[in-house]
């Protein structure tokens, strides 16, 4: 994704800045405007996950108890790259609760698309958030998740497709970073995680 915003962020502002009649440079308003509006935007532009399972909710049970285990995986999917090497960040959501009221925990993972590991321990590129209720709601992740360098060069696959529709002798080739994101759960011994819906979309920052 490319980041179009002017100052490739947004531009914060306290509210008792400016007083009503207080002169105001109108080339800094309107760029700051128009900076995070743009910016605003771009966040809200790149969704990469959003889905709502079928019926109320989703039942995802788990041999063990206490056990952390991989149930859905969505992907793969392109993700885009940071100058720094970095991917860009990914905020991420998931629709579930606790049957029973007791602990369940929603674990995020990102990692390389056909990657022999997983990345599954504690890293950036995993998050995971808890709950107890019985109600069913969206749930934020407390921080975003993202690729470091080294994990994207890992994701990073060479796709080579004809120069011309016609063409059977020459090729070009395009790199992408193409990643999964998988939703783990463990449970307690008196309640059941469950999911009825996920969501992820890159995050500028």
């Amino acid at each position: 994704m490319t980041i179009n915003s002017l100052f490739n962020g947004i531009i914060r502002v306290p509210g008792a800045s400016f007083g009503e009649d207080d002169a105001v440079d109108t080339g800094n308003a309107r760029d700051g405007l128009v900076n995070n509006a743009i910016h605003t935007a771009d966040m809200s532009g790149q969704v990469r996950v959003s889905t709502l399972l079928d019926g109320t909710s989703f039942m995802m049970g788990v041999p063990d108890v206490y056990q952390v285990q991989r149930v859905i995986p969505f992907g793969p999917f392109p993700l885009s790259v940071r100058s720094d090497g970095s991917s860009y960040r990914l905020r991420i959501r998931v629709l579930g609760h606790s049957n029973a009221g007791s602990s369940v925990t929603f674990r995020a993972v990102l990692s390389p698309f056909q990657s022999g590991t997983p990345f599954a321990e504690a890293a950036v590129n995993v998050s995971e958030v808890a709950t107890t209720s019985t109600t069913e709601a969206w749930r934020d992740f407390p921080s975003t998740i993202y690729l470091s360098p080294a994990q994207v060069a890992a994701a990073t696959q060479g796709m080579r497709y004809p120069t011309t529709i016609a063409s059977t002798t020459s090729f070009t080739t395009s790199y992408a970073c193409l990643v999964c994101v998988s939703v783990y759960l463990s449970q307690s011994v008196s309640s059941e995680a469950r999911i009825g819906g996920f969501y992820a979309a890159e995050y500028i920052a």
